[in-house]
């Protein structure tokens, strides 16, 4: 089924941010802000999951826009601007996995 790879990302991401663990990871950012080199290892791990999305059977720029939607809210959770448990976060990953399941449009001068 197209979009299981995407599909099961935003699932790690909204669990990430319900459990607690978006706290528990600034220690790591603030490592990778100290070395370069980490920065570099994930750079690697981010470029292979791109490759998954983007053969993950939706158009590619989709799968790329919802991880990214995705990530944005862990991003808000892991900075504190929503709690873990606010439905918001929720609601925003239902409609996320919702886009997952249905075709892209084409939209006029996209890249």
């Amino acid at each position: 089924m197209p979009g299981r790879v995407t599909r099961a990302y935003m699932r790690v991401n909204l669990a990430t941010s319900q459990n607690g663990e978006a706290e528990s990871m600034r220690g790591l950012m603030e490592m990778m802000l100290a070395d370069p080199g980490l920065v570099e290892k994930r750079r690697d791990e981010l470029l292979g999951l791109h490759d998954r999305l983007e053969k993950d059977g939706l158009d590619p720029v989709q799968a790329m826009a919802l991880a990214a939607a995705s990530d944005g809210c862990w991003m808000n959770v892991f900075l504190g601007f929503y709690g873990p448990s606010d439905p918001r976060i929720v609601t925003v990953h239902e409609y996320l996995f919702a886009l997952s399941r249905q075709p892209m449009w084409a939209v006029e001068g996209a890249v």
